[in-house]
């Protein structure tokens, strides 16, 4: 394990008394085949769980490389109109009127999907993106990345939607949103959910998350603002307000290294029983080859049979994908082992629904237990 001695305080609270919960040799970037070690720290003191290794020399030069090239959206059509993406739009519309006065920003905007569809809702408000990377933004966009002093009028909702798991200092990120935001004005913060991540099993400690929240942990670091909504579902979704200081505290649960030691040994298992697979001459099928697909391959290819894998994607319907050639599958059959490359537990139950009574060889779930 990484010493924990070398590691920063921890971002919600400052403490140094922390255990290290995860190590790995090789992690990736979701979409930049460059990898580094990858460590995760758990506080004592709250029971935050953030990426030591993110604070490493070399981490923030990979990270300006990673977002040069984030175009996780191109692989959809705009504005991206997935069931998730619907989810948050419902939620943000109930506070959303439509009025010329009420301004909108959001951190992170990418193309500016979430924009886009609350202008067509709500045609009057006024919306802003802020996205440093170089992407074809298609609502107005502050090209360049948030940071105190950039905006000096007031808005009365700022969306951070999947951001704040990216940001290295959370609370310095709250402060700055606090000067922009109108006295009325809300906060709304959707996360991946650390509580389902390790319930599940989902690969989400990838390079660019430096932030693993609960719903505890997220209203510790947001201990001058108060939740007015939320939702802990596929992910956190929550409307945070104003409120006086409270002193929030979360608290550190031993368990949370057994759970971390559950996710690596069913990963490490999954990812032997897939090399076994390939080696005994069987056609692995990916469903799926979005970002989690890109990801994983960029592990898994090397060690391979890539003549005897194939993929299946529901919404991408050409004969080959594009990064590793594989052909597209017709008919599941019996000879089928099918990896599902989805790092949403719902998205994965649902394939899994779809495709379980096809008579396949087997099913990978990444990475819960078979």
């Amino acid at each position: 394990m990484f010493n924990t001695e070398d590691s920063p305080p921890c971002p919600a609270c400052g403490s140094l008394d922390q255990i290290a919960v995860y190590e790995k040799e090789a992690a990736y970037f979701s979409n930049l085949d460059i990898s580094s070690k990858f460590a995760a720290n758990a506080c004592r003191q709250c029971g935050f769980v953030f990426q030591s290794s993110a604070y490493s020399g070399s981490y923030d030069n990979m990270l300006l490389q990673c977002y040069s090239n984030y175009n996780k959206y191109q692989l959809f059509p705009f504005p991206n109109r997935s069931a998730q993406n619907a989810k948050t739009l419902e939620i943000l519309l109930e506070r959303i009127p439509n009025d010329h006065c009420f301004n909108i920003l959001e951190i992170g905007s990418n193309r500016g999907d979430m924009l886009f569809m609350i202008k067509e809702r709500r045609p009057a408000v006024n919306v802003l993106g802020i996205e440093p990377a170089g992407v074809d933004c298609r609502v107005p966009t502050i090209r360049a990345a948030f940071a105190n002093g950039l905006l000096s009028n007031k808005f009365d909702l700022i969306i951070l939607q999947h951001v704040f798991e990216h940001i290295k200092n959370p609370r310095k990120l709250i402060a700055d949103i606090r000067h922009i935001l109108s006295d009325t004005g809300v906060i709304y913060i959707e996360v991946p959910n650390l509580d389902n991540t390790l319930g599940y099993c989902l690969d989400d400690f990838i390079l660019e998350h430096v932030n693993y929240f609960t719903v505890e942990t997220l209203s510790c670091v947001l201990d001058d603002f108060s939740p007015v909504e939320l939702y802990s579902e596929d992910f956190i979704r929550a409307v945070y307000a104003r409120a006086a200081a409270s002193q929030r505290k979360s608290s550190f649960a031993p368990s949370i290294v057994e759970r971390f030691h559950r996710y690596r040994t069913n990963r490490q298992e999954a990812i032997e029983k897939i090399c076994r697979d390939s080696a005994e001459g069987k056609t692995l099928v990916f469903y799926g080859v979005s970002y989690y697909y890109k990801m994983l391959m960029r592990e898994l290819a090397p060690v391979l049979n890539l003549q005897k894998c194939m993929f299946y994607d529901d919404n991408y319907l050409q004969a080959y994908e594009q990064e590793y050639g594989l052909r597209r599958l017709t008919e599941f059959n019996g000879s089928c082992v099918v990896i599902i490359c989805s790092n949403n537990f719902i998205v994965q139950d649902e394939i899994y629904n779809k495709i379980c009574g096809c008579g396949l060889n087997g099913i990978v779930r990444p990475w819960r237990a078979s």
